[in-house]
Formats: structure tokens, sequence, C-alpha cells
């Protein structure tokens, strides 16, 4: 069936059966009813991202002195070395890194079809649980110049010592040459495990009848791919590729934690660059050049998701769209022979490749753990070899860790609450009260949610001190609230419109109004994507360190901000340092392992159906 005009990708809100008409009811809501909807959502974004934006785009044409300078401040602000590399890198991290991410993730779980390892995935899946401080703090031990204490290292020299290469040759992992590449590497292990178990279920969800089809026909893994799986997978991929980049804009934390002081000006990104401006009213170069950023991520994210328009398979010819089973299953089982079994020895050879993958993806943890396990200085004297010691963890006692544990999981309860309760309002309405500009919605929507904070921050701070907001933990609520509506009501608004549409229209005749219709029928049926959405949430929330750092005051002192300062004495107090990590770490993880069915369910709902 081709596409109707105006389709669009992430849960559009024209979703279609394989022969059926589209799912929305026409003509049931008006358009002033859809917009009440759609009020509380829009209200929040336009104060955490729509009027700082504004702010900064006009700051971005005003001088220092308040005159009007025009262009002047784009000129003077690309004079500067510093952002050309500053630019290249943040491009990099908008476009480059969530489209590998994703891609590797679709690699590994083609790779691992047909082999029992997909319960051993749940540890490549916890990484993304983990604070960037945490998977920084890790990396930047598994990378240690010295190879006392870095393994990577040990193991570069090792190999280059076996080539004849003098190890005082070789690149520092953590150098200016490399930097970039290992900061990338971290968050690639972060991230990818997600991809593996949400593609593995998207595969697992195709009909394999089509794959028999194809193949039977001589074609290789690539038409396969082009010509059955990708219309299957655009949506997940997509979906992936946005909640990739929203990830990918928060490396702040990793350039400041992972990359050495004297190296940072060669992987710093946007982000640094415009918190180190002087200039705090939101003008001038430091405008300017939030502008650019902005445009930077407006354009990555719409080429990433470029293409992703979700088109069904047509039936074959003589097919009658009237029947009630899809096309796929009415085949003669005698014209789909389906392919012999894989042979052994490439069974053999795929399921060593996935645990020699596993292994590795374990290594920073091990490795974390191991240096917990010493006292605080032992890890920079003696190498993570020295006596194991709970020296680091009796030390935590010490800190503030205690009250930054519990005030970090109050607000995120809170936040993720109110992003649960707004975004449904606002996915209901894109999905089942047919409003118009459903399309400039999404365009919105997907740009607003990889948003850097930093790049509206001064903006915000404007807007809230004068509330005497500033400082609070009010203040990191609304930001964190407005910060997780994009994303929620993207997926949200995909699961919504997969409700099948004779129990909406059921649910409307019996006498309900729209918000029962949303109460009895809507929620229940898409609960894996509110549960989803709600941990994932409350991952952000508990990762996070630049909204902390930005907005946040005395005492007020998320998880992250604790990290972040025991990092400064990395030398010093690595042990205790990777026992604060060991501990922050236990909360998210514990939500990704209770809830990751849900998630991988609530992130592929509406995007592959049978």
């Amino acid at each position: 069936m081709t596409p109707e005009p105006g389709q669009r990708l992430l849960g559009d809100v024209r979703l279609l059966d394989d022969h059926g008409p589209p799912r929305r009811s026409r003509g049931r809501a008006r358009l002033g009813h859809a917009v009440v909807w759609l009020v509380p959502a829009l209200g929040m974004l336009s104060l955490v991202i729509g009027w700082p934006a504004a702010k900064i785009a006009q700051g971005s044409l005003v001088g220092n002195d308040g005159a009007f300078a025009g262009v002047g401040n784009y000129f003077r602000a690309f004079q500067d070395p510093q952002l050309a590399t500053d630019l290249i890198n943040t491009a990099i991290w908008a476009v480059v890194v969530p489209v590998l991410v994703t891609a590797m993730g679709y690699g590994i779980a083609v790779l691992s079809r047909g082999l029992p390892v997909m319960h051993v995935f749940t540890l490549v899946l916890t990484p993304m649980a983990l604070p960037l401080v945490v998977v920084s703090t890790a990396f930047r031990l598994l990378y240690s110049p010295s190879p006392r204490l870095g393994p990577a290292t040990a193991i570069l020299q090792s190999i280059g010592g076996w080539v004849g290469v003098e190890p005082s040759t070789l690149p520092s992992l953590l150098g200016p040459q490399l930097v970039t590449a290992a900061l990338i590497s971290a968050f690639t292990w972060a991230w990818a495990g997600l991809a593996v178990v949400v593609f593995r279920a998207a595969l697992d969800a195709i009909p394999a009848e089509l794959e028999d089809a194809v193949r039977a026909e001589g074609a290789d893994s690539w038409r396969v791919l082009r010509d059955v799986r990708w219309p299957f997978l655009r949506r997940t991929a997509a979906i992936l590729v946005v909640l990739v980049a929203v990830a990918a804009s928060r490396t702040f934390d990793l350039v400041l934690v992972m990359a050495p002081g004297s190296v940072q000006h060669e992987a710093e990104v946007l982000a640094l660059y415009v918190l180190r401006q002087p200039n705090a009213d939101a003008s001038g170069v430091a405008a300017a050049v939030g502008v650019a950023w902005l445009l930077v991520v407006a354009l990555g994210t719409m080429i990433a998701v470029r293409g992703a328009r979700h088109a069904w398979p047509s039936p074959p010819r003589g097919a009658s769209p009237a029947s009630a089973d899809p096309w796929w299953r009415r085949l003669p089982p005698h014209s789909r022979p389906r392919p012999g079994r894989v042979a052994v020895a490439g069974r053999l050879a795929r399921g060593v490749t996935l645990w020699i993958v596993i292994g590795l993806w374990a290594c920073p943890v091990v490795l974390l753990l191991l240096i917990s396990l010493h006292a605080p200085i032992d890890p920079a004297t003696r190498g993570w070899i020295a006596p194991l010691s709970w020296a680091s963890y009796a030390g935590l006692a010490e800190t503030e860790l205690a009250e930054s544990l519990l005030m970090t999981a109050a607000l995120g309860i809170v936040v993720t609450a109110a992003v649960i309760a707004i975004a449904s309002l606002a996915a209901h309405s894109l999905a089942w009260l047919h409003p118009y500009g459903e399309g400039a919605a999404t365009a919105v929507l997907l740009v607003a949610a990889i948003v850097p904070i930093q790049a509206v921050a001064k903006p915000l701070h404007q807007l809230l001190s004068p509330a005497g907001l500033q400082g609070t933990v009010l203040a990191l609520a609304i930001v964190h609230i407005g910060r997780g509506l994009p994303f929620a009501v993207l997926v949200l608004r995909n699961a919504f419109a997969a409700v099948p549409p004779d129990r909406i229209r059921q649910a409307r005749l019996g006498g309900g109004n729209e918000l029962s219709v949303l109460g009895r029928v809507v929620l229940p049926a898409a609960r894996p994507a509110l549960v989803a959405v709600a941990a994932l949430e409350f991952i952000f929330v508990w990762n996070d360190l630049v909204v902390g750092l930005l907005f946040g005051g005395p005492g007020i002192t998320p998880v992250g901000m604790v990290l972040f300062g025991q990092s400064r004495q990395f030398v010093t107090s690595a042990g205790t340092l990777a026992a604060a990590c060991v501990v922050a770490s236990i909360p998210p993880v514990a939500v990704v392992l209770s809830a990751r069915r849900s998630i991988i369910a609530g992130l592929i709902s509406g995007s592959v159906r049978r």
C-alpha cells in the first residue's frame, strides 16, 4: 500500500492497517478540543525551550553594548579557531554517533539471531542505565596512560612490544589524537546495548515467511535488509536514533570527567564553549554560537531520521484487501520454502564472536568494581592489583552521597509522574483528536527532544531568577520536565495510535468522554510504552549532571554533582570515586532490570506490526 501524503515517522497519527483506512476517526473532535489537551505540553516546552531559544536568537543580533549588530556576532564568533573544532565535534555527536550506535546495535542483533544468548544480553543493556559520570570514570580508568592502572594501555603497549614498537612512541588513548574516539567508544558502550535488544525484539516480530520468500529467489543479505526488514524497522530505527541523540546531546558529562584538562580543547563541544563565554545576558557572540548550535542540532536530527516514513509491504497482485489475514499469512507454504539449518561452523563462529562481545562489554564494569575494592589512593600508587580493601566504601560515610541519593530519587519520581501525565494528554491529542499540523508537531518534537539545555541556559536563568526559583529543587524539576516531554510524547503517541480503533470507537459510543477513553482504553493498552517512558525518564533525571550544575544552588546536590565533585580528585581518591559510582549506579540499574521487557516492548510499540 502506498503511503498517503503527510505520513510521518515516530508514531505518526495516521498509522495504516495493512489493508484498512487511516486509524484515526474523522470529524470526531474539533481542533479547539485537541489544542486544549496540548496546552500543558506546549506551555512547558515554550517555557523551557521555546522562549529561551527565541531570546538567544534575538540576542545574537545585539552587541555587548546593547546596540544592533546584525550578523556581526556570527562573523566574530567564527573567527575563533576553537569554534571550528567545537562545531565539528558537535556535528559528530549529533549525527554520526547516533547513526553509528544504531547501526552497531542492528549488526549485533542480526548476529545473535538463532542463538540462545538473549538472556545474557541483559549485561549489554544495563550500561545505558549508568550515569555518564560513572561511564566516564570507568573508561578513564580503562584508558589510563599508566599501564599499571589502565588495562587498555597495558595491552596496547604489550602488542607494540611484540611488533617492535617502543611504548613511548605509542599515542595515549586519552591524548589529543585519540581523545574524541575514546569518548565515542565510552558512549557507544553505554548505549549500543539498548539498540541490540530492541532490534532483536523487532526482528523477531517480522514474519519469517517474508524473509523466506526473498531468500528463495536467491536474494542476498543486503536485499533482505532493503526489501523485507527495513520497511518494518524504519520507525524502530528512527526512535532509537532520536533516543541516542537525546543521550548524545548530554555528552557534556563525558568531556568534563573523562578528558584530561590538557586535551579538553581537542574534545570540546559547543556545550562547553557556550558555558565558557563571559557574557551572561544571552547576547553577543555567546548567543550567536548558541543559535548556530541549535541549527546544527535541528539539521542533524532531520537528516538522521529523514526517509524513515513507514510503508507497509504491498500485497501481491490478486490478493483481496478484504481478506481477514495479512497477505503473507496466506502464502502457499510450498512456494516459500524455509532455508536450511545454519552450518555448524558458522553458528559456532557467531556464538564465539558474541561471547567475545559480551566479555568486552563486561570489562569496564569489572574494572570499576575492582578499583572500588581498594583504598582511595592505592589505584594511583600501586595499580588495580593492590590488596583489596573496603576502605573506599567506608569513606563514603564522610561524603554527602546518602542525602544526594534521597533527594535525586524524590526528584526523579516527581518529574517522571509529571512527564507521564502531561505527555499522555498531548500524545492522545495527536493520536486520536485529529489536530491539524501533525507534520509540524512531529518536527518540533524531534528538534526539541535533543536541544541541549546549555544552549538555552542563560535565558532560562533570566526567566527563573526574578521568580526566586534559581537554585531551587523546583527549578530542577521544571527544567527536567521540559527536557523529558518531547521524547515522551513521541513514544506515547506511537503507542496510543496503535490501539485498535474499534476499541476507541466503542468507548466513545458508550457515552464516555475523551478523558475516560484515555484512562479506560488507551492507557491500559499502552502500558509497556508508559513503563518504558517512566523508566527512561527516571534514569535521565538520576543520571543528570548538567541541569544540577547550571540550575542547582547551595544544598541542592543531585547524584551527578556529588560524583563530579569526587572526580576532581581523580588521582588521589580513585577508590572513593569508584565506590561512589558503584553505589550511585544501583538504583538506575535496578530500574532497567525490572522494566527491561516493557522498555523493549514500549520502544517498538506500533513500529512493527504483524
